[in-house]
């Protein structure tokens, strides 16, 4: 089953977004921004060939933070649009999270120790119905660090969607 599939159905059986999930956009939409804007801030622009693999990799983490934005803001919007219309931006918003995804991605092969990107791609792996890869990146995100709340969150929405879609039960 697609995850395009799953992220339409939640939207098409008119369910409004539960307390966690909306919370956790908006949240995410926020912190998207803030981390869009510090990173912006530094100047991370590929100018050559030459450039610091951290360079590289902020540049990459940035990119991706902008493709997350742009699908927290086609998710958001498809729930007060037409159902043609929901479709047409909920797949928009998954293009956007499989371009963050790829994006994150490559910036953890250029420097694995970069802060925020295992958070930041679990949560765009939920977003478009890969729990359990999810789990298993937002694991070792909490294993660097233990007091990293957003991805305690994400970690324990990934759990609860992946039993729902397994049918597994506590």
């Amino acid at each position: 089953m697609g995850s395009s599939f799953r992220i339409a159905t939640f939207f098409e059986r008119g369910e409004p977004l539960d307390k966690l999930t909306g919370s956790l956009l908006f949240i995410s939409l926020l912190m998207f921004s803030h981390a869009e804007a510090v990173l912006g801030a530094t100047g991370t622009k590929l100018k050559s060939h030459n450039d610091s693999p951290s360079d590289m990799a902020a540049l990459h983490y940035r990119r991706g933070l902008k493709a997350a934005n742009k699908a927290v803001k086609y998710q958001t919007g498809a729930t007060a649009s037409s159902t043609d219309k929901k479709k047409s931006m909920l797949r928009k918003a998954e293009k956007q999270y499989q371009k963050a995804i790829t994006l994150y991605k490559r910036a953890l092969r250029v420097m694995p120790s970069l802060q925020g990107v295992r958070t930041d791609l679990g949560f765009a792996l939920v977003q478009i119905g890969r729990f359990e890869e999810a789990v298993a990146i937002l694991e070792e995100a909490i294993s660097r660090n233990k007091y990293n709340e957003k991805a305690s969150a994400y970690h324990t929405e990934a759990l609860m969607k992946f039993e729902q879609l397994t049918g597994a039960s506590e």
